[in-house]
């Protein structure tokens, strides 16, 4: 599964927003709403830190989307 579905999934389950996601990393929500749609990337401590926030796993490192 596409990790930015999983992310998508989490969010929903949290009942968290990407705008509440984009205020707890001090990013913008149109820097979170473009990571997701796959027009942007993310770097890999803000990758980390959205894991974390969400209480995930990294179980793989997708690299073609971090810088």
């Amino acid at each position: 599964m596409d990790y930015r579905k999983t992310i998508k999934r989490r969010l929903k389950d949290l009942h968290m927003t990407q705008k509440q996601l984009a205020e707890k990393l001090g990013m913008s929500e149109n820097s979170i709403t473009s990571f997701m749609t796959g027009k942007a990337y993310v770097s890999f401590v803000n990758f980390v830190k959205i894991m974390d926030i969400l209480e995930m796993q990294i179980l793989f490192i997708p690299n073609e989307d971090l810088k």
